[in-house]
């Protein structure tokens, strides 16, 4: 248990009790250049396994890079990456300066591109975009600890 009597995120999944109203939140500016895709990459790893939320760590990483991705391709510009858990979902978005709306592409199994909203929507739990008060736009997904499609390694299934 965490200090001051709230549950840790690790406890919330171990237990399946709601946490405490006190969420945890972080936000890290990211340059647009390619190399923001791997930055985001360590940067959601680092914060989840602060918060005791490595399960979700493989997938919220994968996707996170994605949307990143989309920023620095086809928005040309700096980004944010907001994370959030309120007790019972993780909730990561990406800040762009742009108001225009992604497109899901439906492309085929030999294109180069063009895959990054097709996974989010394959894995996340939900996921969406908003207009940002700052401006600009947050694309954003939902992982929920122990949801059909949150991969976690430590399952026995994950073995086979």
């Amino acid at each position: 248990m965490a200090q001051s009597g709230r549950l840790s995120a690790r406890s919330v999944l171990e237990s399946g009790e709601m946490a405490s109203t006190e969420s945890l939140e972080s936000c890290s500016p990211l340059p647009a250049e390619a190399s923001s895709a791997r930055r985001a990459r360590r940067i959601v790893h680092e914060t989840l396994a602060s918060w005791g939320l490595e399960a979700l760590e493989e997938v919220a990483s994968l996707l996170a890079s994605e949307l990143v991705s989309n920023v620095v391709l086809h928005v040309r510009s700096d980004c944010s990456l907001q994370m959030g858990f309120d007790g019972w979902r993780l909730r990561v978005g990406v800040w762009d300066g742009s108001l225009v709306a992604p497109v899901r592409h439906h492309r085929s199994a030999s294109a180069a591109t063009g895959r990054g909203l097709a996974l989010v929507e394959a894995l996340a739990s939900d996921w969406g975009w908003e207009p940002s008060e700052q401006g600009g736009k947050v694309v954003w997904f939902e992982l929920e600890p122990g949801s059909p499609k949150t991969f976690d390694r430590s399952h026995p299934r994950a073995e086979r």
